[in-house]
């Protein structure tokens, strides 16, 4: 039997930010706060991306009708081909603009990937963020792990992993049983440690 000191961590730790930049308008949980999968837990200024929207679908309607009229006056012989055909190149584009203009609106809100733990606030709200800009560090406490340095030695004592038994000790004497769940083949520089 041996003892040794670990870290508790999450399973993961990730930084969460938009794929567009604007002004964070909603910055919902405070460091410590518990939220669940699917919660909205931050927002962007919406008003310009909704303008933007609504200024795409007029452009496609508009491009709609162009390369409607365009294609009539091409089969009726009084409208060249390629003029039908550039105005429908045009309704695409417009199409495609439309969904960019939808997808950013929609990107401009963040929910919970999963059940988790705020660790920290790295953007203050009402502040300009750019695409990509970390605004919130969440801890996925879905399970808990212990982090040990373990040396070499225990592992050639042993034969490998596979027969030792992992126990944390808690307050008051209390045991919990640990499961391994992965370790790093290469040993540290400096201590010949594994760190499991």
């Amino acid at each position: 039997s041996r003892h040794f000191f670990g870290r508790v961590r999450a399973r993961e730790t990730v930084d969460l930010a938009f794929e567009i930049g604007g002004r964070l308008a909603l910055l919902v949980p405070e460091e410590g706060a518990r939220i669940a999968k699917g919660d909205q837990i931050a927002a962007l200024e919406r008003d310009g991306l909704e303008r933007a929207v609504a200024r795409a679908e007029l452009q496609r309607d508009m491009a709609a009708r162009d390369a409607e009229r365009a294609r009539v006056l091409a089969e009726s012989a009084t409208g060249a081909a390629t003029r039908a055909e550039d105005s429908e190149t045009a309704r695409d584009l417009a199409e495609i603009a439309l969904r960019d203009a939808r997808a950013a609106l929609a990107d401009a809100t963040l929910t919970a990937p999963f059940d988790a733990l705020v660790a920290a606030r790295l953007t203050p709200p009402q502040s300009m963020v750019d695409l990509g800009q970390p605004v919130l560090r969440l801890h996925d406490m879905s399970e808990v792990r212990v982090e040990i340095d373990l040396p070499e030695r225990i592992f050639v004592e042993a034969g490998g992993l596979v027969r030792v038994a992992f126990k944390a000790l808690g307050p008051a004497g209390t045991e919990t049983p640990l499961r391994l769940v992965s370790f790093q083949p290469d040993t540290s520089r400096i201590g010949q440690t594994y760190l499991v």
